[in-house]
């Protein structure tokens, strides 16, 4: 009930005569609406913010349709009004244009009010709403909701023209290709762009076709010429997916053919791009922060386009026959698509694992460092592609374990994103990722001179004076989380010294990792079996003080599977 006074029923009462209201005294209890729903936007730029602001949202709109019965129709209609005049009176397009008007944008020098305070809330804001509620309705069919309208009859009954998504995208696009704009607000468009393009991804069906076949060029020039930064990547190829869907349904194509058809041509395109840089590199013995952007473009895109159509239920590399289309949704159109690189490309990819590059430097003596930033997403890259394919997964599980082992001395970023691939993998594969479960549990203590130590005495004590690495508390906070959600779910158990090392990290240094490792095991981990501490207790107490001479210590040493404690 608060929720919808304070910011659903404001935004409501804008469907009529929204100019005029927002001009006239009064409008502080609008503002006030789309400057709240605007710091949920804002949040999406946090990371991990995206699941708890949109999410949040869209879990109170859901109520909110139950709680409205009969009434649920004209109250999507209403907010769809709403949302639309807002979006296009905050990026300076009259709302009392024709739909020929809306086609045409002003494309000549941006006033300063598109930044002014309320405006910029009211665009984000607008955005922000209308990205959860689509996402209410795409599910209605599901019955997971509470509507009883679905997204197609909602955008039908409000008599909004969906084009102006599309026009509304290229303005965005055009605002943050300005010379003129802050960086502070070319991240605020950067987000509302995104926003923008997961509502495309919803409604994409239902944009004219001439404005959805302009708008599908334009975003595959931006995935060809690698411009687009890597938190738009994923979001421009779903729009892609659906304008491909919407195209299709015209033509009488197959959707699957069509996006497996320009999804390798962009993989060809990545493989070409990455040859030309190693080429380059290989003449000038250097690598240049553009060079570093480019690359990470590149990988990213690369594993997001391997993503497309993946769903867990499905065999890897299954080929398309009639049972795998019987996969396809309205929701999920690709369903059941099988992207192959090629073999070149995941050799491409495999080349900037390694600390070093696969070439020289110009003075023939020192080889070039492999920035850690492009390692990181060549791992996460990687991941996907063993998602995919679980021959290649059998074959790079050894190399993910080398970064996750003791010893590496791996860079934080990358650790911690081969820790999150490892998860994945785990889920997908458990019977191949389970013999691995030491080198995940061992970066509870990443970082740690007591983990250097541990492949001989087995070492678990927590000395105060061992020297931390604070850049690894992500690392730990990742494993703490990954690893409990993994005992949770039942893909792994409590083996080993798994538990010790846990108990550990209840000890770290750093108070974040300390307080969340205390609260995984006093909450849900001890839910979900009661006697984990107290069958631990008496071995835990040899363990953290090395008493070696006591055949529970050495018992606890040799569970590892090299015999040494550590193959965790």
């Amino acid at each position: 009930e608060f929720f919808s006074k304070l910011i659903i029923d404001p935004i409501v009462d804008l469907a009529q005569d929204a100019t005029r209201k927002l001009s006239t005294g009064g409008n502080s209890r609008y503002y006030v609406a789309w400057r709240i729903l605007s710091k949920l936007s804002d949040g999406d730029k946090e990371a991990g913010a995206s699941r708890s602001g949109i999410g949040s949202l869209q879990t109170a709109i859901q109520k909110l349709f139950i709680n409205a019965g009969n009434d649920c129709k004209t109250l999507t209609k209403n907010l769809l009004q709403a949302v639309y005049k807002i979006g296009i009176l905050s990026l300076g397009i009259d709302n009392h244009a024709s739909q020929h008007d809306l086609s045409s944008p002003n494309t000549g020098e941006f006033d300063e009010d598109f930044f002014e305070r309320n405006t910029a809330a009211m665009r984000t804001g607008a955005w922000c709403i209308l990205e959860a509620l689509t996402n209410c309705l795409v599910n209605s069919s599901e019955a997971r909701t509470g509507a009883n309208i679905s997204l197609k009859q909602a955008v039908r009954s409000s008599a909004i023209d969906c084009s102006f998504v599309v026009l509304s995208l290229k303005k965005l696009k055009e605002l943050g290709n300005s010379v003129d704009i802050s960086p502070a607000n070319k991240a605020t468009l950067a987000a509302t762009s995104r926003n923008c393009l997961k509502v495309i991804s919803k409604i994409g069906g239902l944009v004219p076709l001439k404005d959805a076949k302009k708008c599908s060029s334009d975003l595959m020039q931006d995935l060809k010429s690698f411009s687009l930064p890597n938190d738009l990547i994923p979001s421009t190829i779903s729009a892609l997916v659906a304008f491909t869907k919407r195209i299709c349904n015209d033509s009488g194509k197959d959707v699957i053919d069509e996006c497996d058809e320009w999804i390798n041509a962009l993989l060809d395109r990545c493989e070409c791009a990455i040859e030309s840089w190693l080429s380059s590199l290989s003449r000038h013995g250097r690598i240049e922060t553009d060079d570093e952007r480019l690359l990470t473009r590149i990988l990213f895109c690369i594993g997001e386009l391997t993503m497309v159509g993946f769903s867990s239920q499905q065999d890897t590399l299954q080929p398309r026959t009639k049972s795998a289309r019987d996969m396809v949704t309205d929701k999920e159109p690709v369903r059941g698509l099988i992207v192959r690189p090629s073999n070149r490309l995941i050799h491409l990819v495999k080349l900037m694992l390694p600390t070093t590059m696969p070439i020289t430097s110009v003075n023939e003596e020192d080889l070039t460092p492999t920035p850690s930033c492009v390692r990181a997403y060549a791992f996460v890259t990687l991941g996907k592609l063993c998602l995919r394919d679980e021959s290649l997964a059998k074959d790079c599980l050894n190399i993910l374990a080398r970064e996750l082992h003791h010893g590496s001395k791996s860079d934080p970023a990358v650790q911690s994103n081969v820790l999150m691939v490892m998860g994945d993998l785990c889920v997908r594969y458990t019977n191949l990722v389970d013999r691995y479960l030491p080198f995940m549990a061992a970066c509870l203590q990443a970082g740690d001179k007591a983990c250097h130590e541990v492949v001989t005495d087995v070492n678990l004590t927590v000395d105060p004076s061992a020297i931390k690495v604070r850049n690894y508390s992500l690392v730990k906070k990742n494993a703490i989380l990954l690893l409990s959600s993994l005992v949770l779910q039942d893909y792994i158990k409590w083996r080993g010294l798994f538990i010790h090392r846990f108990l550990a990290a209840v000890a770290d240094e750093d108070d974040e990792v300390s307080c969340l490792a205390r609260t995984a095991l006093r909450g849900p981990l001890l839910e979900k079996q009661p006697n984990l501490l107290s069958n631990s207790f008496v071995e835990a107490i040899f363990v953290f003080n090395s008493c070696k001479a006591h055949p529970i210590y050495c018992a606890a040493a040799a569970s590892g599977e090299t015999g040494t404690g550590v193959a965790v």
